[in-house]
């Protein structure tokens, strides 16, 4: 196993079978594609890179998964914003959106979802409760046409 990546464990112990980048290796990258910005353009590029970040965890969740890479830049065809304590929980209020059909069984069968954690978003009960809530992004790509 790599120092940059591990398989993501939930508060209830329950280990995801993806491969994820750490939070070390999120910083890391973060600082490094920062570092590689201001090199070319002699500007601080300091909290501006999170696009091109949030890009290259994808690649480089694809890569270290095994999944398939098709080369091109592919727009989702929708991107819910939820809050929850983890993954799961966030996926299961974006399937509630209405861009879903609510009759569909198995939505899995028709997109692939790409989850980012994109801030911390506690509140004083849910830390007094030893909680953490999060905004995520929830990407969603037809399968098939990728």
């Amino acid at each position: 196993m790599s120092k940059y990546f591990e398989h993501y464990v939930d508060d209830d112990g329950t280990v995801d079978d993806q491969l994820t980048l750490t939070s070390d290796a999120h910083a890391s990258l973060t600082y490094d594609i920062e570092e590689l910005v201001e090199k070319y353009t002699g500007e601080s590029a300091f909290g501006k890179c999170s696009e091109i970040r949030n890009d290259m965890v994808d690649l480089i969740h694809q890569i270290i998964n095994g999944e398939e890479i098709s080369g091109k830049s592919e727009e989702p065809v929708h991107t819910c914003y939820e809050i929850g304590r983890d993954e799961d929980g966030a996926m299961d209020y974006c399937l509630q959106d209405d861009f879903f059909d609510q009759d569909d069984p198995d939505p899995d069968s028709k997109y692939r979802f790409v989850a980012t954690k994109e801030k911390e978003i506690t509140d004083e009960d849910d830390e007094k409760a030893g909680l953490k809530d999060w905004l995520w992004r929830i990407e969603v790509y037809e399968k098939g046409g990728e």
